[in-house]
């Protein structure tokens, strides 16, 4: 699982809001997510808080 910052806020099957960090698995999801700009690859892990808001679709 990789961990991502949210550089947009963004919502559907999966939501997050600007400056949050998240994670996700789904390939096609992170595909998406970084071409558009929404999200940006980054070191570290998400709090579980947060992990808990993204939910598998």
């Amino acid at each position: 699982m990789s961990t991502f910052k949210v550089l947009k806020s963004f919502g559907g099957v999966i939501s997050a809001t600007c400056g949050e960090k998240i994670e996700l698995e789904e390939p096609g999801a992170i595909k998406d997510l970084t071409e558009a700009g929404f999200i940006k690859e980054v070191k570290g892990k998400a709090s579980p808080k947060l992990a808990e808001n993204v939910k598998d679709g």
